[in-house]
């Protein structure tokens, strides 16, 4: 399965409350267009002139005319009345458009905590199901970065960055449909424009992501040191190396360090040079729009394309969020790859269908029993008889390494033999 659809896959216990926030933005992302489009009649109300012109008017008034026409007309055409009206629209406008966002930001939150624990519960499950030998080959600092801070992470690509990219798009989907019906001319410009944003930013997004994952890789050895010295410190004060783990910690800092600056260089990097293109684009919409307001010829109305420029300068900020959100998301897939490693590791065996817990009665039986490590070929054990009755005492005597420990571990599964069987009465 793509990681994509793994990470999509999280979301589905809270479908409901996913929905709930995505029709929660596209209010929000409409009252905020609306906001902009009232200032059409707001102007032509303080220069003394009818809130809604009668004829030439654009396709964003038309549907302006037809959902509060009649309320902004109201008083009889006064300057007064009209510029009343504009802002009682307006104000109640913005009054739907914070309750939608806070409505939004709220079930945005609860999804984010709910996904992340459901992750770090099931990953922490996981971990219980693996055999020891995954235990003695990983730092367990690398095991707590991933249940903690990894999986924290995830929870921005399953729901910040998700919810707030379609925060964004919506708003540009419904700013680009208020300029088009305001300016088709001039809102093709934007629209040519964004493919080569898109080109321009790509070639971070995969430095960003192999960074954030040498970032996510250098913390866990960070926590694993820390831990390591934690559990031993009676063996670092007996052995006056104190000074010694001091060094060791501070060459892993540097070197996170180091990692941190990389990735956050070319995370940064987006953010500038996708406002410096936005520049561009308005100013030559600027250029452009002059021609088209001014002069004899003119098409454009003033207050036309004064809107037209507010819109225009206010779209650059989602522009910008959704320029971003790969960066964003490089970053969070980096610590889902490390996430999933470990949710996709084979569980150790467990009972087989139909087995019952051993019931110790009369004695324990080792019937050739061999073994050997995972990714060693010398076996620790091999062709072992053994036989223990209840109530005798036997003492497993050997030099170092020559498996007493190992022996003992078959017996309560921490292994499984490699071959042969341990048999109970």
């Amino acid at each position: 399965m793509r990681r994509g659809a793994r990470l999509l896959l999280l979301l589905r216990p809270y479908t409901l409350l996913f929905v709930t926030n995505i029709v929660a933005t596209l209010v929000a992302s409409v009252m905020d267009g609306a906001t902009f489009v009232l200032l059409i009649p707001f102007l032509r109300a303080l220069f003394g002139q009818q809130a809604l012109p009668a004829t030439g008017t654009s396709g964003v008034e038309d549907v302006l005319a037809k959902i509060a026409g009649p309320f902004l007309a109201a008083g009889g055409g006064a300057p007064e009345l009209a510029l009343r009206n504009v802002v009682l629209v307006l104000l109640g406008a913005l009054v739907l458009k914070n309750v939608a966002q806070y409505a939004a930001a709220v079930s945005s939150v609860a999804i984010e905590e709910g996904v992340v624990r459901d992750l770090r519960v099931r990953l922490f499950r996981h971990l219980q199901t693996l055999p020891l030998g995954f235990f003695q080959r990983t730092k367990g600092g690398q095991l707590l970065a991933r249940v903690v801070s990894d999986a924290d992470q995830v929870k921005t690509a399953v729901t910040a960055a998700l919810a707030s990219l379609l925060r964004n798009v919506s708003l540009i989907v419904v700013y680009v449909a208020i300029l088009l019906g305001l300016s088709w001319r001039l809102t093709l410009i934007a629209i040519v424009a964004a493919p080569v944003l898109a080109l321009i930013i790509r070639p971070m997004i995969a430095r960003v992501r192999r960074r954030s994952r040498e970032q996510a890789d250098e913390r866990g050895e960070l926590t694993s040191l820390v831990a390591e010295m934690v559990a031993s410190i009676k063996l670092v004060r007996a052995y006056v190396a104190e000074a010694f783990e001091a060094e060791r910690f501070q060459r892993l800092a540097d070197r996170y360090r180091r990692r941190v600056l990389r990735a956050q260089g070319w995370s940064t990097l987006t953010s500038p040079v996708s406002e410096i293109f936005a520049g561009l684009v308005v100013a030559l919409i600027l250029f452009y729009g002059t021609h088209l307001a001014l002069g004899a010829s003119a098409t454009l109305r003033p207050e036309v394309f004064i809107a037209f420029i507010f819109l225009a300068l206010r779209l650059m900020s989602p522009v910008k969020a959704v320029a971003q959100y790969p960066t964003i998301m490089a970053g969070a897939v980096a610590a889902a790859d490390r996430v999933f490693e470990v949710l996709d590791l084979p569980p150790d065996e467990g009972d087989r269908p139909g087995e019952i817990p051993a019931a110790f009665r009369e004695r324990i039986e080792y019937r050739r029993v061999s073994f050997s490590y995972d990714g060693t070929e010398a076996a620790v054990l091999r062709d072992v008889d053994l036989e223990v009755r209840r109530g005798q005492v036997v003492a497993i005597v050997g030099p170092s390494g020559a498996g007493k420990t190992t022996l003992v571990d078959l017996l309560p599964r921490f292994y499984e033999p490699t071959s042969g069987g341990i048999l109970i009465d």
